[in-house]
C-alpha cells in the first residue's frame, strides 16, 4: 500500500509540474487560454502515463528483488535458529527432491552422492576458524551450507577444495524442492517510525530536490495567470532547502 501510494504521489507531482511547465509555455504561443489548456493538459497526461508505466515496471522489479531477499533472510535465521538434526533433515529432504535420492541426514551434517556437507547456520557469517574443524574432517568431498562467509573462510576453503553453499543457494535448493518449512522462525520485525520514514526527506542531500523545485516555480510565476501561488509554494520550498542545506543530518 505504501508503495503505490509513493508510486502515484510522485505520478500526481510529475502532472503537476508537467501541466504547469506546458501551460505556461504554450500560452505564449497559443491565444486562446482554453485551447492552450487543453493542448497542456493532453501533453501532460500523455506524458505522465509514459513516465507512471515505467516507474510502476521499475519499482515493481525493486519489489520483487527485496521481497526474495527478505526471504532468503528469513529462512537463514530459520536455520541459525532451528535444532541442527531439523535443519539436516530439511536439507535431505530437498536434496532427495532434487534428485539425490540417497541423501540422508546424519547428526549436524548430510550425506548424498558419497559426498559430505556439514550444516553451519549462524546468526553471523562463517569465520574462518569455524570452517577449520570442516577441513581436517575425514574424506575429500566436503562441502559447508550457511547463511554466510567472511572473506577468510573463503579463501581457506578454495585453498582445500570445500564448496561453500550460501543462504541464497540454499534458499533455491529448498524452494524448489518444496520443502520450505511452514511457519519461519522469523526475527522480530523492528516496526519503522514515522521519524525514520521522513529521515530521508531531511538528509543534507536532499535540499537539491527542494530547491529546484522552489526556483522552478519562482521562475514560472513570472508567466503565470496567477503568480501568487508559485510565489508562496516556491518561496517555502527554497527556504526549506536552506534549512536543509545548513541543518539536515550527515547521510
Amino acid at each position: 500500500m505504501r508503495q503505490k501510494f509513493t508510486l502515484w504521489s510522485d505520478t500526481v507531482f510529475f502532472f503537476c509540474m508537467s501541466l504547469t511547465a506546458a501551460f505556461c509555455l504554450l500560452r505564449f504561443y497559443i491565444r486562446e487560454l482554453w485551447a492552450a489548456a487543453a493542448l497542456s493538459l493532453a501533453l501532460a497526461a500523455a506524458g505522465t502515463a509514459l513516465l507512471h508505466l515505467w516507474m510502476r515496471a521499475r519499482r515493481a522489479k525493486k519489489h520483487q528483488t527485496r521481497e526474495q531477499q527478505q526471504k532468503i533472510a528469513d529462512l537463514a535465521f530459520h536455520l541459525a535458529m532451528e535444532e541442527p538434526q531439523n535443519s539436516a533433515e530439511l536439507i535431505a529432504r530437498s536434496l532427495r527432491a532434487a534428485g539425490f535420492d540417497d541423501a540422508r541426514a546424519e547428526g549436524g551434517c548430510v550425506t548424498a552422492a558419497g559426498k559430505r556437507a556439514f550444516l553451519r547456520f549462524r546468526l553471523e557469517k562463517v569465520t574462518a576458524d569455524e570452517l577449520s574443524p570442516v577441513i581436517r574432517a575425514a574424506g575429500k568431498d566436503k562441502a559447508v551450507l550457511a547463511g554466510g562467509f567472511t572473506d577468510e573462510a573463503k579463501r581457506l576453503a578454495e585453498a582445500f577444495g570445500v564448496k561453500l553453499y550460501g543462504a541464497e543457494q540454499v534458499y533455491e535448493l529448498v524452494q524448489k524442492g518444496g520443502q520450505m518449512p511452514e511457519p519461519l522462525i522469523a526475527p522480530p520485525r523492528k516496526k519503522q517510525r514515522l521519524r525514520d520514514r521522513l529521515r530521508p526527506r531531511f538528509a543534507r542531500g536532499a535540499w537539491r530536490g527542494y530547491a529546484f523545485s522552489g526556483v522552478f516555480l519562482l521562475v514560472f510565476s513570472l508567466f503565470a495567470v496567477f503568480p501568487l501561488y508559485y510565489l508562496i509554494a516556491g518561496g517555502a520550498l527554497v527556504l526549506v532547502a536552506v534549512l536543509v542545506r545548513f541543518l539536515g543530518k550527515e547521510e
